[in-house]
């Protein structure tokens, strides 16, 4: 019996993604180390920023800035522009 098709890989589709989870991971690897923490703490473990302030002892307006500032240099990597 043959899956359905909202089932099948798309052989493609799973390269791309995986190229694009490489390209991020170099990407963070450029952004500073406080910046990239608050980054993968938010996007990846889905912490708010008010939880990071508490993980990490640092005032929200500090996580806060950490974060604009990281999304800006990756920002930069992939060619977007900020405002």
């Amino acid at each position: 019996m043959e899956p359905p098709a909202s089932a099948a890989v798309d052989p493609l589709a799973e390269i791309d993604a995986r190229s694009d989870a490489v390209s991020v991971r170099a990407a963070l690897m450029q952004v500073p180390q406080e910046q990239r923490a608050v980054l993968v703490m938010a996007y990846f473990r889905g912490m708010t920023l008010k939880e990071i302030a508490e993980a990490t002892s640092a005032p929200l307006g500090t996580v806060k800035r950490r974060a604009q500032l990281g999304l800006a240099r990756l920002a930069k990597t992939f060619g977007a522009t900020t405002s």
